[in-house]
């Protein structure tokens, strides 16, 4: 029996997962208690080896557009796992655009608190295509087929990568000795600036990032902004502490946003 798999670096791998969960309204906690709850599954090496305790020869390749054989997924797949490295008179090509591009962190923000303020998955999925929007608009890449993610700081990925180090290098050394470094490099991790802010200081910059997606909305969207208002609005007060804080940070950003607009653009 003979496997293959594609293995994207644990960092990339979890704020993906994460973003496809809010996305489909399924998940309602942050992304340290996703970690908390599913790090395990990112243990590659420990998967490898359970195919291969089941006899499994196993083949990986690194999900890395920089690493594929000429430069396209569809290529390297056909090289790596299939041999065919011919591709002449080959129609099929990789897409151009993301199909399901992923939220921005500060999309994911507002997701986060729409998916506590309204259990209901397809009323929650209204949201997806206004916020997506909203990123076309304040990020160029969004709809790159291999958009970065930024859910998660410099400081966290960096204790993701370090986290599974030891087995990461074991992976780079048995199963990709064909390719770059890929698991174990350190230099793609993003550069920590210095010590992560302070918890008051990281309210505030989500309270900001809230209110411009708020503001947004009541300028191109103003039914969603409604409906973000009344979901905010149907919390009475006895529900978890959980869902009043998502009431209580939705209304407070949807206020501020309409508070900006009624005064106009600032004076120069």
């Amino acid at each position: 029996v003979q496997g293959g798999m594609y293995l994207r670096r644990q960092d990339s791998a979890s704020m993906a997962a994460f973003n496809q969960q809010l996305k489909a309204g399924v998940q309602i906690r942050g992304m340290d208690f996703f970690l908390q709850r599913n790090i395990e599954r990112f243990d590659y090496l420990k998967l490898i080896e359970r195919w291969s305790q089941h006899g499994a020869q196993v083949r990986v390749r690194p999900f890395d557009p920089r690493q594929f054989h000429a430069n396209s997924l569809i290529a390297d797949f056909l090289a790596g796992f299939l041999g065919v490295r011919d591709l002449e008179g080959f129609s099929g090509t990789d897409a151009t655009e993301n199909a399901n591009p992923r939220l921005s962190s500060a999309a994911l923000e507002f997701k986060l608190l729409i998916n506590n303020l309204i259990p209901d998955i397809e009323a929650s999925a209204r949201f997806n295509d206004a916020l997506l929007a909203y990123d076309a608009v304040t990020e160029a890449d969004s709809k790159a087929l291999y958009a970065s993610h930024d859910t998660l700081s410099a400081w966290r990925q960096a204790e993701i990568m370090a986290q599974f180090q030891d087995s990461n290098r074991i992976i780079d050394a048995r199963y990709l000795q064909d390719h770059a470094p890929y698991f174990a490099v350190t230099t793609d991790l993003p550069p920590v600036p210095g010590p992560a802010p302070g918890e008051a200081e990281q309210k505030r910059q989500r309270h900001d990032r809230l209110v411009d997606i708020a503001r947004w909305l009541l300028q191109t969207d103003p039914g969603v902004a409604a409906a973000a208002r009344a979901a905010a609005e149907a919390i009475t007060g006895t529900e978890a502490v959980r869902i009043r804080s998502a009431a209580n940070q939705m209304r407070q950003a949807l206020d501020q946003a309409a508070r900006q607009l009624a005064a106009g653009p600032p004076k120069a």
